[in-house]
């Protein structure tokens, strides 16, 4: 194999787009945050740029990408009792899984 090949394995293709800021590196998915507090120069944009950075931060430290935190808080708020199932429906999943 050459060089440029082992550079980018196919492992690495699922792995979450991050800005590099200099020292430190962001999430991607706060660069409309960084276009907020371009466009918009003031203390709350920068305010809530930095709460965005912040919790983008929580759910990697966490483990979590957004769409997985996403499914875990509406776990959470559902419970885990499903009341709108039939009881054939609840056979049918406990038997095929």
């Amino acid at each position: 194999m050459s060089n440029s090949e082992t550079d980018f394995l196919w492992r690495n293709s699922g792995l979450n787009a991050r800005l590099g800021l200099g020292f430190t590196s962001i999430d991607a998915r706060a660069s409309f945050f960084i276009l907020f507090l371009i466009f918009n120069v003031s203390w709350d944009s920068l305010q809530i740029f930095l709460a965005a950075v912040g919790f983008f931060w929580f759910l990697e430290f966490q483990g979590y990408n957004i769409l997985v935190a996403i499914r875990k808080a509406r776990s959470l708020i559902a419970g885990k009792h499903r009341y709108a199932q039939s009881p054939i429906a609840k056979r049918r999943r406990l038997i095929h899984g």
